[in-house]
Formats: structure tokens, sequence, C-alpha cells
């Protein structure tokens, strides 16, 4: 296996070293016609700019990116520099504006065309050696190892799969077999099988591959730093200070403006060839959720039907009917998202929060039916354990006798937010009233995208987070087995309830919250 892969590089090295002689080759003669007497050092300072923007965009890593990744490096690493150095040399040449711009746009498609058919040829071979590599796969509880396997080796260039077994065959076990294998493939384990698995690995000199969780997650992103003599990470938000800020925000402006140069004639084309397909809007705007958990619209190229989320938001599946012809060819090379230059541009401006808390502010009851059991679901508003508005605080007081009546509780909270301040003040307050408490993490409309955000949850100590999708009814039946779990048998049925019924109506602002609470005897409805 050494073997292959130092010839792989070999290979891979040679053939860039050709490719470096190609792009020095043909800036030397556009050099010469530009300024002929400093053409040389012009040329080597042209070439190693070209090698540093490449290396920034990681165009050459083949084992690390995908092949559009690559392509898109070679691309806007050819582009940038050109940019950049037919800028300067206008400024202090005496070449007319025009042949300069001839000039470094033959070189930026004679760059990137190379560059690309490198790129392909390199991830090419390197996949080749790769998928020599047959791969032992240990799973953990709870995995789907089939639909692994035959998505993996269906997909996955890097190893194939050709045994699955359970982590709890043992170390023993698993240690006999891994010899009959080149690379060691780990699900999602418990840390500790995990961290013992991955030093056998490492120790037989296998290749070994991992799905990370959130500790690693933290860990990859974390600085070290010395404390006497330990070693320690230092993790957290990290989150940039005002001149940082406006530092990356100059960037970004910057950058989108370069970018946007040679990429609105692309996206002209791109919005003629939807308008042609159906004569539908060109562009879609799509929810996000950034910093502090506002949500804002990003714009995308429209790639499906005008009427495709008519009946509610759907992921797209494979050879999905909604998808138009020009949208297929969009979403494989990733051009749909091509607008997010108009994004940039806009910076923060454009987030604006959809959700409006408080909307609901008083007690809401609703008689509830579950297999076999019936219980009263009490709906409040939402909590603001710090906020000094009045109605917030009267929200407040009405949820805290919801708390004090309630036999189970249901704690939501959103993924899309991520855990917050607020979160955790909410959970020490559930926690002192003493009764059961069942976590659930809303709008977990894809469990492959938000359960590495869904685990973060844990940090809240107060039991297994349920992820669900209220809108789309995903993981309710799994939350209501946790909340039944919690009721006691009920030892005889309750009298059918024959009381009188009483309705009070009315128009708004007329006093019908306020004579409610005084018939009540308690504070049931917020009164403003």
């Amino acid at each position: 296996m050494r073997k292959g892969h130092t010839i792989l590089k070999a290979v891979s090295f040679i053939s860039r070293l050709l490719l470096v002689f190609l792009y020095f080759c043909a800036a030397a003669q556009a050099m010469k016609e530009i300024w002929r007497e400093r053409f040389l050092a012009i040329t080597l300072l042209y070439v190693a700019v070209l090698e540093i923007f490449q290396a920034l965009m990681e165009a050459g890593n083949v084992s690390q990116r995908r092949i559009l990744d690559l392509v898109y490096g070679q691309f806007f690493a050819a582009l940038c520099t050109n940019i950049l150095f037919g800028t300067l040399l206008w400024t202090i040449s005496a070449q007319p504006g025009i042949s300069l711009f001839w000039e470094f746009s033959i070189l930026t498609l004679l760059e990137a065309f190379t560059g690309i058919l490198w790129a392909a040829f390199s991830f090419t071979l390197y996949l080749r050696k790769q998928t020599r590599n047959q791969a032992l796969y240990v799973y953990g509880d709870g995995e789907d190892w089939q639909r692994t396997v035959k998505e993996n080796n269906s997909r996955n260039g890097y190893f194939r799969i050709s045994k699955a077994v359970s982590y709890r065959k043992g170390l023993d076990f698993i240690e006999h077999i891994l010899p009959e294998y080149q690379a060691l493939f780990l699900g999602k384990l418990p840390d500790s099988d995990r961290n013992r698995l991955l030093k056998l690995g490492i120790c037989t000199d296998r290749e070994c591959f991992a799905v990370p969780g959130i500790p690693d997650i933290y860990l990859q992103n974390s600085r070290i730093i010395r404390l006497h003599d330990k070693v320690l990470f230092r993790s957290g938000r990290g989150y940039l200070t005002k001149e940082q800020e406006r530092v990356k925000r100059a960037e970004d402006i910057i950058c989108a403006l370069l970018l946007l140069i040679p990429a609105l004639p692309l996206m002209g084309l791109i919005s003629l060839c939807i308008k042609a397909e159906d004569g539908g809007p060109v562009f879609y705007r799509q929810e996000r959720v950034t910093r502090y958990g506002k949500s804002f619209f990003m714009l995308k190229f429209r790639s499906m039907v005008p009427e495709a989320e008519k009946e509610g938001p759907r992921l797209a599946a494979r050879n999905d009917a909604r998808v138009t012809r020009t949208g297929k060819i969009l979403r494989n090379l990733h051009l749909d998202e091509l607008p997010q230059l108009f994004n940039v541009l806009a910076g923060e401006r454009i987030s604006i929060v959809k959700d409006t808390p408080g909307v609901t502010r008083d007690r809401i009851y609703a008689e509830v039916s579950w297999l076999d059991h019936e219980f009263t679901l009490i709906d409040t508003g939402g909590i603001e354990p710090d906020s000094k508005d009045i109605i917030l605080s009267q929200m407040r007081e009405q949820a805290q006798i919801a708390i004090d009546t309630a036999d189970v509780i249901l704690f939501m909270t959103d993924v899309r937010q991520g855990l917050v301040d607020a979160d955790s003040k909410v959970a020490d307050m559930l926690r002192r009233s003493g009764k059961p408490v069942v976590l659930v993490v809303n709008k977990v409309d894809n469990f492959d995208k938000y359960m590495a955000d869904v685990y973060e949850f844990y940090n809240l100590g107060i039991g297994d987070p349920h992820a669900v999708s209220a809108v789309n009814k995903l993981g309710i039946g799994d939350m209501l087995e946790e909340v039944v779990s919690f009721f006691q048998d009920a030892g005889e049925e309750e009298e059918e309830d024959d009381r009188i019924r009483v309705s009070i109506v009315g128009k708004p602002n007329v006093g019908k919250s306020s004579i409610i609470n005084k018939l009540l005897g308690e504070n049931r409805l917020i009164v403003s």
C-alpha cells in the first residue's frame, strides 16, 4: 500500500511540475509582449502568485477535496491572478488596456483549462488507487449499517466496505480480523470504544476513517494553550471583535465585487435559460438562519418548477420530477447558489426575524389522545427569564402556573437557534420543579443535516433530546411515547364531565380577559 502511495505522489508531483512549466512558458510569451525588458522577473513573480492562489484555494488538494471543488479552485486561482497582474501592469505599462485585457483573458482560459484537466487526472488517479482499499466497518447501536454500506460503496471512492461488524463483538475479535483489510471505518460508537479501535487501526498501520461527533468538531477548531506542564485545548464560539468584523466586511465586499465581474455574464445566461424553460421566476428566496438565531432569505437560482412547494417544503429526491432540466445542471455544478454574491454584498442588513416571539401569550388547553392514554395538553407562551417587559413577565407567570399543575413537562427548544443562554435558564427553572421533563428539539426537518446540532442540547443536563419537526410531523410519535411513559396507570375510569360549558365572546378590548380572571380567581389570561 505504501509503495502505491509513493508512486501516486511521484506521478502527481511530476505532472504538477509539467503544468507549472506550461504556465511559465505561456506567461513568458505574454509578458514579452507587455514588458520585454523585465519579462523574466515578472513571469517568475506571476507564476509564484498563481501557485499561492492555488494553495489558498486548495486547488491541488486531491486527497481532501471533491472534484468540483478542485475545478472551481483552479478557475478562481487563475482568474484572481490575472485580474491582479492585469490591473498592476495596466497602471505601470504603456500597453493599451484592451490589449492587456485580451492577453490576460487568454492566460486565464489556458490556465483554468489545463488546471482543470490536471485536477481531473490527479483526482481519478487518486480514486483508482483508493478504491482498492478494502475497509472494515465497525458500527454502533442504532445505526442502519446495511444502508451505510450500500450508500458508501456506490458513492465513496476513497474505500470500499468489505465487511461490517458491531463494536459489541469486542476488541479482540476486531483485532483478529483487521489484518485482512487496508482501512478501518468507525461509525457512531461510544467514545471509549472508538478511542481503542482508533488506536488499534493506527498501530496496525491502517487508514482510519471516523464519523465525527460534536466534541471532535469543537477540538478541531480549538486553540492549544499551555498551563505549566499541561497542554490544554481552548474551545469557544469565537465571535469576532468589532474591528475584525469591519475588516471581514470589507473583505467580503471586495471579494464579492471582484467575483461579480466575471460571474454576471454567466448569471445572465443562466437567467435566460431558466426563463425560457417554463417562463417562471428566475430567483428563489430560501430562508436560512444566521448568528444569534436570526433568519434571512438567501437568493438562489430557481431549480424547481414554480409550484414545487405549494403543499409545503420537501427535500428533493433523486430524479425528483419537480426539478427542471436547467435546475439539474445548476444543482450538479452548484451554480444555483451563485446569486449568494448579492447576499454577501447586502451583509446583515438582509437579516429579518420571521418568527415573532409572544404570539402565544395565554395558556391554551387541548385534550389529547395517544394510543390508550388520554391527557390534557397545556400550551404556554415563550418564557423570557430576564425580560422586564410587562407582557413577557406575565407570560412567564402563566408558564410557571402551568409547570406547577403539570405532571410531565415538554421543554421545547429550537435546533436552528442552537443552545442559547435562555434555554439554560429555563432548564434550571424546570429542574427545580422536580417534575419529569421531556426535552424536545424542534425544527429538525432533516435528521441527517441537523442531528449533530441536536446533540448540543445534551449540555442542558435534563435528559436525552428528542428531535422533532412540528411542521412536517416528524418524530412526534417517539416524543409522545416518552411523555406517556411517565403516566401512572389509571385505577378507575373518570366519570363523564356533565358540567355546563360557558363561552364569553365579544370584540377586542372590552374586558373579556379581566372578567374571566375574576371568575376563576386566578390570572388565567394575560391582560395588557
